[in-house]
């Protein structure tokens, strides 16, 4: 799941970018945060990331 404050809609071709990663490699780290923790950041948020997994 994307973040939804992200303005991209779509990604579009990606080629570019893999490109540019092949040649000079990840310079920021990824972040990434559990579902919970995105909610409890954005509550507004929260209907758009959908409901944990039922395991």
């Amino acid at each position: 799941m994307g973040n939804p404050d992200n303005p991209r809609q779509e990604l579009g071709d990606l080629r570019e970018l893999a490109d540019s990663l092949l040649k000079h490699g990840l310079r920021q780290p990824v972040g990434v945060m559990s579902r919970q923790a995105f909610v409890e950041v954005y509550p507004h948020h929260e209907e758009v990331v959908g409901r944990p997994p039922s395991w």
